[in-house]
């Protein structure tokens, strides 16, 4: 965590920092167990969840319950320029990116139409943690942005 990031981590069991993590001077993490709350299948608010509840997003790619991936987010963490990767069964359809703060504040809406590459900007941000969601009808998936 870089000096003027801030990122909180709430769940219901545990949480896992894994090796080397760091925060810096000026950095902000808190990490608590939070019992009486559903975590995984009804929503507290707005904020977007992971697409599979209790898995880990590894490279930032999102599957369809054990498919390929239908988007893959690079480099992350990002300085605020970043690529969406969709599979081919996205591409062609007309999507919408959503970008939200990590406590549900909806911050930016996008929609085109999917190519197999696309590039997006988060001009203005400040560092910490972002999800970012690509909606596809009624299919979306999300990810966790880190913008340093």
């Amino acid at each position: 965590m870089v000096a003027g990031g801030s990122v909180e981590l709430i769940a219901g069991q545990s949480i896992r920092l894994l090796p080397g993590l760091s925060v810096m001077p000026g950095g902000y993490l808190h990490a608590r167990i939070a019992t009486g709350y559903v975590f995984c299948g009804t929503l507290l608010s707005q904020m977007p969840r992971d697409d599979v509840c209790g898995g880990e997003q590894l490279k930032a790619a999102v599957t369809e319950k054990g498919d390929e991936p239908v988007f893959t987010l690079y480099p992350n963490p990002g300085s605020g320029y970043f690529t969406i990767e969709v599979d081919s069964r996205w591409q062609g359809r007309d999507l919408r990116l959503e970008v939200y703060t990590f406590d549900g504040r909806l911050l930016a809406v996008k929609s085109f139409e999917a190519a197999p590459t696309q590039g997006f900007y988060l001009p203005g941000q400040k560092k910490g943690m972002y999800l970012i969601r690509l909606v596809n009808g009624n299919k979306w998936a999300v990810v966790r942005y880190i913008l340093w």
